[in-house]
């Protein structure tokens, strides 16, 4: 089938069909990344090659071909669909532009700068023998419309009104223009004919001289650069691209992708920092590559490492707002990248030096093909076995014939960038012969309306977020529904919550809103401009609010201000102590969130969310009862945010219910994820003080961590699992494998406390003990520890409810699952090692032959985690004594709840 056919495939099926095919390569590039160290080294000695590793991680669909039809996608022109691949994402204007309608578009843009730079203050006139001065600022657009007519001799255009006129006469206005157009001593003599003798010289280097063709956007900056100063030119750019903070759901989901290394490099054209802020956030600014200058660029080979990129990349080849002199405006700047830049963006597209060569998934939101630069580089680069995926804006309300138009152009544009100079007329037939295989899609609001979104079990209101929102919603869910559950990708819960709070046409619309109401119905769904709420102080002390409340959902319950403090929490309390000149202390904000224990000595010490624990509710109702508290506690948020919570719990709000739910629901699924995040890179060593290790022996995605256990239970020797986890929630995906490869395979895990154990042995009355009746210690301890054991398997069950469905596997569980407790502030040194044994229970000799040891530092209640695998003996050894020391210190506590446990399996 020609790919030409695209432009015969109905409106609604062809978007959803080429978002899984992509969906197909983000997973694949996914699983090379994170899967090549071990299936070319460690997989080796347990016989598993690429092939099977990629079996058991992907679902049945997708390892037979049969998760799409690719032919219909490609047009038979990709007979390696699993080829490795280096995913280029390219962000353009209109990724923004598509939630804030003032991150204005090329076009208008342009129009917005000349309005903006202003070439005169006022005008002086002479009034019965006086000079008087009148402050009327004159717009370099006005200038250059009566200087086109004044040359002309157009007196008719001459009068028409200037748009900031004030107090002035036309007349007078006019007069004053033409005096110092004739005035060789005024600022403005000649700078009407150097901006049209510029544009006619664009005009002819592009062989397209005619007087009625608008000049784009890159020209218009290269023109003003070469006339005016560039700092006022570089201040206008500033003035309406100066936009960092303003959450997007898009833009949270592609920092998601990225870190992940579901993309690879990601190419931002926008002078804007609204993709800028949301990276660091995530990644921290040590997680990537950042290149903004050529003073940033490094060779291929120190950013290559073991045959992929050692850090996500990213670069913004026109500069960034914050950093005016990176801004690119001259010709030279401009159309003409640094040589440094130039040649390292060609080695990332130029794979044939590596081993083995890579296809090129070049991705483009909100990007047309029409840098001459990047043009030049792709048509130098780019081989006809790469694929182009094109993001396009369509209104769903055209008819198809329409569609079909924009199909047909973008072809056209895609066949001009390829085409070679001897071969220039544009036609598709030409597509197949010179171009990389297109791969459309269109996004619109109610596009996928008919797709179901399976990320989480919650309501999704599409109508209320941007196109691109849910369009990358939409895929990455089909990137999750490729894996098999035990490798699926990491949830995007946090990212929703945010989405759901700040990042949404209705809270955009109330603040937005003087009164902080919204009007009417048809503007809550229209797009928005970017609130000035997001450049507020009270916007950052919101952010700080929920920052926390999100961090003690993960860690259920429990936070720990001085950890907070040096992650995102801190980052924007740190933003709101710069913008308030009376911001609210750290320590406040919590008293305000009633994080505080009752005991004054004990501030800044781990909290617990006050929970009663002898009211036996099931924890969704606990959580649903926490976020209706705090969205309705009175002066806690910004006047804001609390007009928000009020608007989506008023019944006369269609969707009040919904809404509501769905932040509770994603509050639950964030309360039962897994609280670990890896922030690594390949050069972050931080606490590795190992003996011998090497680079490629850390695990930098999720995906690279669970594949190590699938390695290690794979070997029919292992039969004994030991792990020092916070909640071991890996453990609970792989419980069907570990039963199914091993039967008499027994747990042991070293878990944090999930209760207050301390408090409840002061106040026993919280779990039903009467001090008046009497009761034996030991009661109360097998009581306690029966909680906690009761709440590990809630979250179990919550991880794998399948596995417990069946009595069977629960009876299984029951007998080979073994859990004591440790104190939170001890929950530091990670580890999982996997061993043969020959009795139940743990002693010196169980520890002789291990093949694979996980660890990873953790500090506290801190949710960064940076895992290294082992198989050099001495750091195994290092990580068996960390159990054995861990499992000792338990057992020598006095009034250990684990005591009656311990005896069961340590010797």
């Amino acid at each position: 089938m020609s790919i030409t056919n695209s432009l015969d495939q109905s409106i609604t099926e062809f978007p959803e069909k080429n978002i899984r095919y992509l969906a197909h390569q983000l997973a694949m590039n996914h699983f090379n990344v994170s899967a090549y160290d071990l299936y070319s080294d460690l997989a080796k000695s347990h016989g598993m090659d690429r092939d099977k590793m990629f079996q058991e991680v992907f679902d049945m669909k997708l390892s037979k071909g049969k998760y799409v039809d690719i032919d219909q996608v490609t047009g038979d022109r990709i007979n390696t669909p699993y080829k490795e691949s280096r995913n280029i994402l390219i962000i353009g204007a209109g990724a923004s532009q598509n939630a804030f309608t003032d991150l204005l578009l090329a076009k208008d843009a342009q129009e917005e700068i000349l309005e903006s730079i202003i070439v005169a203050d006022g005008i002086t006139k002479e009034v019965e023998g006086k000079v008087l001065k009148i402050d009327t600022p004159i717009s370099l657009r006005y200038f250059l419309e009566f200087y086109e007519n004044w040359k002309r001799g157009n007196d008719k255009e001459k009068g028409r009104l200037l748009k900031v006129t004030s107090g002035i006469k036309n007349e007078d206005l006019n007069q004053y223009l033409t005096e110092q157009l004739l005035n060789q001593k005024s600022y403005l003599y000649g700078l009407g004919e150097k901006y049209y003798s510029e544009l006619r010289k664009s005009r002819l280097l592009k062989s397209q001289y005619d007087r009625s063709t608008k000049i784009d956007f890159e020209t218009s900056l290269s023109i003003l650069s070469k006339i005016l100063p560039l700092q006022d030119v570089r201040k206008a750019v500033k003035d309406i691209y100066d936009k960092a903070e303003g959450p997007t759901l898009f833009y949270h989901i592609v920092a998601h992708l990225f870190k992940h290394r579901f993309i690879d490099v990601i190419i931002n054209f926008n002078f804007d920092e609204l993709l800028d802020r949301v990276l660091d956030e995530e990644l921290t600014r040590g997680g990537y590559d950042r290149i903004i200058a050529d003073g940033d660029c490094r060779p291929k080979k120190d950013l290559v490492k073991e045959n992929r990129l050692r850090q996500p990349l990213y670069i913004k080849p026109h500069g960034t707002v914050s950093h005016k002199s990176s801004l690119r405006f001259t010709k030279d700047q401009y159309h003409e990248l640094p040589i440094d830049m130039r040649d390292m963006i060609r080695d990332l597209l130029d794979t044939k030096d590596e081993t083995p060569e890579k296809r090129i998934n070049l991705i483009t939101v909100g990007f047309e093909l029409k840098s001459i630069e990047f043009n030049e580089l792709f048509n130098e680069t780019l081989s006809t076995d790469c694929q182009v995926f094109t993001f396009f804006w369509h209104n769903e309300k055209q008819p198809d014939t329409n569609l079909k138009t924009m199909l047909k152009n973008k072809m056209l544009d895609l066949v001009r960038v390829f085409s070679p100079e001897d071969d220039l007329d544009s036609n598709l037939s030409k597509l197949e012969k010179y171009c990389p295989v297109w791969i459309p899609i269109a996004h619109e609001s109610a596009l996928l309306n008919k797709s179901e979104f399976q990320s989480v079990k919650i309501d999704h209101l599409n109508k209320y977020y941007s196109s691109l929102d849910n369009t990358f919603l939409f895929l990455f869910d089909c990137i999750s529904d490729a894996f098999n559950k035990e490798f699926k990708p990491r949830g995007i819960y946090r990212h929703l919550l945010i989405a759901k709070l700040f990042g949404n046409h209705v809270f955009r619309a109330i603040a937005n809103s003087p009164d902080k109401k919204i009007g009417s119905w048809e503007e809550r769904f229209s797009r928005q401009k970017l609130p000035s709420y997001f450049n507020e102080s009270s916007y950052f002390r919101d952010r700080t609010l929920v920052e926390i409340l999100l961090t003690a959902t993960m860690n259920h319950g429990r936070i720990d201000p001085y950890i907070m403090m040096d992650g995102q929490t801190g980052q924007f309390y740190s933003r709101y102590f710069e913008k308030s000149s009376s911001a609210d202390t750290f320590s406040y904000l919590l008293e305000k969130l009633e994080m505080y224990s009752d005991n004054e000595s004990d501030k800044f010490g781990i909290r617990e969310i006050p929970i009663n624990h002898s009211e036996k509710k099931e924890i969704e109702s606990v959580i649903e009862e926490i976020v209706i508290k705090y969205m309705n506690k009175k002066g806690l948020f910004s006047p804001t945010l609390e007009a928000y919570f009020e608007y989506i719990q008023n019944d006369n709000f269609e969707d009040s219910g919904a809404c509501l739910k769905s932040i509770i629901d994603t509050f639950v699924q964030l309360f039962f994820s897994d609280n670990s995040k890896i922030q690594s890179s390949l050069r972050d060593t931080k606490y590795h003080i190992f003996e011998s290790y090497r680079e490629t022996d850390l695990l930098t995605t999720e995906l690279s961590n669970n594949l190590t256990y699938l390695i290690a239970l794979k070997d029919k020797k292992v039969n004994r699992i030991c792990a020092i986890a916070d909640y071991g929630l890996r453990i609970a995906k792989f419980l069907e494998r570990i039963k199914s490869y091993n039967p008499e395979t027994f747990i042991y895990l070293i878990a944090q406390e999930n209760i207050d154990t301390e408090s409840i042995i002061k106040n026993p009355e919280l779990i039903g003990f009467n001090k008046a009746k009497g009761f034996k210690k030991e009661d109360l301890m097998k009581a306690i520890y029966d909680k906690q054991y009761d709440i590990t398997v809630r979250n179990y069950k919550k991880h794998n409810s399948d596995f417990f469905a069946e009595t069977s596997n629960i009876y299984w569980f029951q007998r080979h699952f073994r859990i004591i407790y440790s104190p939170i502030t001890n929950h530091n040194h990670h580890s999982c090692f996997f061993l043969r044994g020959d009795s139940e229970k743990l002693d010196e000799n169980s520890f002789k032959n291990i093949n694979t040891a996980i660890y990873y530092y953790k500090w506290g209640l801190s949710q960064q985690i940076d895992p290294i695998y082992f198989t050099e003996p001495s750091n195994i050894k290092f990580v068996t004594e960390l159990f054995e020391k861990a499992s000792e210190d338990i057992f020598n506590v006095k009034d250990s709840i684990n005591e009656h446990k311990m005896k069961e399996w340590i010797c």
